[in-house]
């Protein structure tokens, strides 16, 4: 799925951020995610593998998500 997406996301290993997205340092991504445009995951937030934000999403500190599909905020 990584490879459909175009070439405004950066990819790190299994992971995909799109370059209008912020990860705060602090955050870990664990597996293969996907975080779209203008996404926004706080310090201290885990994403573990089969997440994938959707458009403007936002992923407060200390949450943990996995294996979900986001396409409204989370704080």
């Amino acid at each position: 799925m990584l490879d459909r997406l175009g070439e405004d996301y950066r990819r790190h290993g299994n992971c995909a951020v799109h370059e209008s997205a912020v990860v705060e340092e602090g955050a870990v991504l664990n597996g293969a995610i996907i975080i779209g445009e203008e996404a926004f995951v706080a310090a201290g937030a885990y994403l573990r593998g089969g997440v994938y934000l959707g458009r403007q999403c936002i992923v407060g500190p200390c949450c943990e998500l996995r294996c979900k599909q986001v396409t409204r905020s989370l704080s």
